[in-house]
Order: structure tokens, then C-alpha cells, then sequence
């Protein structure tokens, strides 16, 4: 039996994009927690080789509200195949490359 990693990160005016683990590991994510303290982001997982924020679609967007705080668990996890990556962006289309407010606490639970 697996357990669960937290992979904690604080966003940047930036995409924030970032690996998730190693290339070998792929990354079953179990949940993600968000408290979120500006305006609206969108938390973009991507499985694959390094992917360009803007131009390479997600696999999983999850949206969260302007000052609003989230916490959702998947029992089975979220999985794809190759290295796991997470970008925040300021709006939820795939194109998007719009940088994210600053200050948001991203806790994703990986496996």
C-alpha cells in the first residue's frame, strides 16, 4: 500500500509551472487542497513531457474562486501517463498562459 505525498507550493505572479515528483513516478494525485487569496486561478495538471502553459491542452483544470478555499480527495487518484506537472494560470481556457496572482497555498496529495 502507497502513501500519499503532499507536494506544497506558494504561486508566484507567474504560470507556476512545475514538476511533480520524479519522470519515473508518473503521479497518482489523490487530492489537492487550495486557499486561495486574491483573484480566481486554475490549477492545470499535465502528464507528458514538460508542457508549454498556453499552448499544450491539461489533462485536469480545477478552478478556484476569488478568495475561496478548496479541499477534494479522489479514493482511486487521478493518474496519465509520464511525468506529472501542475501550472496555476488567471483563467480557466486551455490557451491560457496568463500569469496567476500571487499568494495562493497549493497542496496537491500525490501518489
Amino acid at each position: 500500500m502507497s502513501s500519499s505525498v503532499p507536494f506544497k507550493f506558494t504561486t508566484t505572479a507567474s504560470t507556476n509551472l512545475l514538476p511533480v515528483g520524479s519522470a519515473d513516478q508518473g503521479g497518482n494525485v489523490k487530492g489537492i487542497s487550495v486557499a486561495n487569496v486574491a483573484t480566481a486561478i486554475y490549477i492545470k495538471l499535465y502528464w507528458g513531457p514538460q508542457p508549454t502553459v498556453g499552448t499544450t491542452v491539461p489533462n485536469l483544470t480545477i478552478g478556484v474562486a476569488a478568495s475561496a478555499n478548496i479541499l477534494v480527495g479522489w479514493p482511486d487518484g487521478v493518474t496519465g501517463n509520464g511525468q506529472l506537472w501542475v501550472a496555476v494560470t488567471a483563467a480557466a481556457a486551455d490557451g491560457d498562459s496568463a500569469n496567476a496572482a500571487a499568494g495562493a497555498v497549493v497542496t496537491l496529495l500525490v501518489e
